[in-house]
């Protein structure tokens, strides 16, 4: 398991799952996890239940995690959140992976 403070990593086999925990970390942030998980790991999974806010910029974060994961590892990413969590804030109409 891989610890980051808001957020900690399992990896299992092939597939990695963040739990991301308060505040979603910036994009550079999400971009490093990235490139520092092994080489083996495939797929990436985000959880997103325990996230204070899902905003426009929240949002924007995760995709460009998506795009950067997609772009090096041409693996699988996964997002799951609750609906109790996107209810938390306000919402707004986002494209996610144009």
């Amino acid at each position: 398991m891989i610890d980051g403070g808001n957020y900690h990593i399992e990896i299992a086999d092939r597939i990695a799952t963040m739990y991301v925990i308060g505040k979603l970390p910036l994009s550079s942030r999400l971009i490093a996890v990235c490139k520092a998980l092994p080489g083996t790991v495939e797929v990436l999974s985000v959880n997103l239940d325990a996230v204070d806010e899902m905003g426009q910029a929240e949002l924007g974060a995760v995709d460009t995690m998506r795009t950067y994961w997609q772009r090096t590892r041409r693996g699988p990413f996964r997002v799951a959140f609750s609906l109790a969590s996107a209810t938390r804030s306000r919402s707004y109409k986002v494209r996610v992976g144009t």
